[in-house]
């Protein structure tokens, strides 16, 4: 990872990277899907593509769950183009290839998720419809969601 650039508009990509190391740190290198080891992605170009986002990031679906550590989990570079883009077809046929893989494991913390951030970021707020967070409400909320996950590691 030592060709990270951090030039002007990069703050987002490096505190990502950052997220991602803490997750690694704190893990046991194995892919949430299927318990394969992910030791040999480390130190080259593909170790940023073991750590998917459960919830979409982009397409304004779920864009304050980015830096959400709960919101990430490691998987096989495989798993996680599978868990983007791959269709459920594909994802039933990955499970026969690799007996170990269970998707319903991804998909019922997907569907927590997306409870969680319907608690902490409802849609109406204080009457407002569509209600707007400011910066500093978002970085308290997910400050506060991450310690809590990551406390709940040590556990």
């Amino acid at each position: 990872m030592s060709n990270i650039y951090t030039g002007p508009g990069q703050g987002a990509r490096v505190t990502q990277i950052a997220l991602f190391k803490q997750i690694w740190i704190r893990s046991n290198k194995r892919s949430f899907v299927s318990g394969l080891h992910l030791r040999e992605f480390q130190n080259t170009e593909l170790f940023l593509s073991c750590f998917p986002h459960i919830l979409a990031k982009g397409q304004n679906q779920y864009p304050r769950f980015k830096y959400y550590a709960g919101n990430v989990r490691l998987m096989t570079v495989g798993e996680h183009s599978l868990w983007d883009n791959g269709t459920i077809e594909a994802r039933l046929k990955y499970e026969i290839e690799v007996p170990t893989a269970d998707w319903k494991k991804v998909e019922a913390l997907r569907d927590e998720l997306i409870k969680l951030y319907k608690k902490h970021f409802p849609s109406t707020f204080g009457g407002i419809l569509n209600y707007r967070y400011s910066p500093e409400e978002e970085i308290s909320i997910i400050s506060k969601l991450n310690k809590q996950y990551f406390d709940s590691l040590n556990k």
